[in-house]
């Protein structure tokens, strides 16, 4: 009897293992947090291990703090233990996105290892699509990154920079920072890096230009010019004071064709 409640009891902690193993795990970071810039600042975070098939993600909303909805800049660094957090890392969107006037740029910019923040008075005017200089294919203030290939188990460190770029500096105002392990996720579809093709190469063999076989006949004041199946006459004339023109002896030395082409 005893063997049986051993058995039960064992197998009852295998399940709930089971249970807190499949359910996603946060550790929370910060609320929010204010930076004005230039400022570096970093935050220690116990990273559990993470099974197979699951990833670790670091989110986080951001915005410059400014009075009106505006545009955006490449304002933060974000690194990992050491490892700038890049393009290839982004889960929730494309790095490419469209501004409502058009404009085509990325969240992440690669000059300067930085991730775009944008101008907003809170953390809702960015999401009115019909606002100028709205984003109108992605989420304006949330990020999620796969950190998996740069944490361990244990404690790690997330450093943000954020950078000057205007003389007077700005706020940068980030919220609901957060590490998560759970299953894994795949950014869009568009973000994917396709594999590359398998089988034989096609043969390219380099070639010639081919001859244009351009023949030009002359004469006084004009020109003929055979280029393939074209014919193009070329006549001249001079323009004079008082609006007046000198012009070749209009008498054409060549037979004119039906295919040619006058050129003054």
């Amino acid at each position: 009897m005893k063997s049986v409640k051993w058995i039960a009891g064992l197998l009852l902690m295998f399940v709930l293992m089971g249970i807190r193993v499949a359910q996603a795990q946060q550790i929370k970071i910060f609320d929010e947090h204010r930076s004005h810039s230039p400022a570096t600042f970093q935050f220690d975070v116990n990273v559990p291990d993470i099974p197979t098939g699951y990833q670790a993600r670091l989110s986080l909303d951001a915005r410059i703090d400014w009075p009106t909805l505006g545009g955006s800049n490449p304002w933060m660094i974000v690194k990992v233990n050491g490892t700038t957090i890049t393009a290839g890392d982004l889960l929730n969107k494309s790095d490419k996105f469209t501004m409502s006037n058009g404009m085509e740029i990325t969240w992440f910019g690669p000059r300067v290892n930085a991730w775009r923040a944008i101008y907003a008075p809170d953390f809702k005017k960015g999401y009115d699509t019909n606002a100028e200089y709205a984003t109108l294919n992605a989420d304006p203030y949330r990020y999620v990154w796969d950190i998996s290939p740069y944490v361990h188990p244990g404690k790690n460190t997330i450093e943000i920079t954020h950078r000057k770029i205007l003389k007077d500096g700005t706020t940068l105002v980030l919220r609901n920072g957060e590490v998560e392990v759970g299953k894994a996720i795949s950014p869009p579809a568009s973000t994917q890096v396709q594999p590359a093709p398998t089988g034989p190469l096609e043969t390219y063999i380099a070639q010639k230009p081919p001859k244009l076989g351009i023949h030009v006949d002359g004469a006084p004041g004009e020109l003929r010019v055979h280029s393939g199946d074209q014919t193009f006459d070329v006549q001249t004339r001079t323009s004079l004071q008082n609006g007046k023109w000198w012009e070749a002896d209009t008498k054409s030395t060549f037979t004119p064709q039906p295919d040619s082409k006058v050129l003054s």
